[in-house]
């Protein structure tokens, strides 16, 4: 328990600083946006933490120190700002403020690029899903399929998950008909291959070293925080 001592100290000082912005309905917000944060967030700290497993530790060190302040701040803050910042054509305060005295528009603003940003995190969670799915592993959670004649001729096709990852990209543009969804598909797609082919050159055996581990955990960990930005 001694471990989330500062994150007790943080939730206080938010929820006493909503009281001081809206009153009790800020805290209510506020608590609300907490309690959706924690559910949405479970999967991506399991996650993280099996790739932090293949981190050399000075990086695993890092990425407490820097990466999570990244995620909070950057993806949290930042990002939904700088989109809604881009999409209107006003400045980050302006936006900001915006988002503090006009929060339905900036919601409605916000949710006119939803569709896109679901498209490149979906791409690349796609991509991390069908890395592990087609690769070797002891433990197999659907044995029919992961275990059966067929998935094993299929792990053999060389880049096999790219090419599923199109197959996908091409039906997702049949069914929206949404040039802007299937172009940023793609770039979630590029994305990981590129950080994939970074990190083959800069690691050694299974761990994930130097730069190339920590921008793509932080890039894994933005893509599993866009629901939580919608939300």
């Amino acid at each position: 328990m001694r471990y989330f001592y500062t994150s007790f100290i943080i939730l206080a000082i938010g929820l006493i600083a909503g009281y001081f912005l809206g009153g009790f309905e800020g805290v209510y917000i506020a608590a609300l946006l907490v309690v959706l944060e924690i559910s949405l967030s479970f999967d991506n700290a399991v996650v993280n933490a099996k790739i932090l497993e293949t981190m050399e530790p000075v990086w695993q060190e890092r990425f407490i120190l820097f990466g999570m302040p990244i995620a909070v701040f950057g993806m949290r803050l930042l990002f939904p700002l700088a989109i809604v910042s881009i999409v209107t054509g006003m400045g980050l305060f302006e936006t900001l403020q915006v988002a503090m005295d006009e929060p339905h528009r900036y919601e409605a603003i916000l949710k006119t690029t939803e569709t896109t940003i679901f498209a490149f995190g979906g791409a690349f969670l796609l991509m991390v899903f069908l890395d592990f799915f087609f690769q070797e592993h002891d433990v197999k959670w659907v044995t029919f399929v992961e275990g059966s004649k067929m998935m094993e001729q299929f792990s053999g096709v060389a880049n096999i998950e790219l090419i599923t990852a199109i197959m996908v990209g091409i039906g997702l543009g049949h069914l929206t008909q949404d040039f802007g969804v299937v172009l940023a598909f793609m770039y979630g797609v590029l994305l990981h291959s590129l950080l994939n082919m970074l990190d083959h050159f800069l690691s050694s055996d299974t761990v994930k070293s130097g730069i190339a581990g920590f921008i793509y955990l932080e890039v894994l960990d933005a893509s599993f925080s866009f629901d939580g930005v919608i939300g």
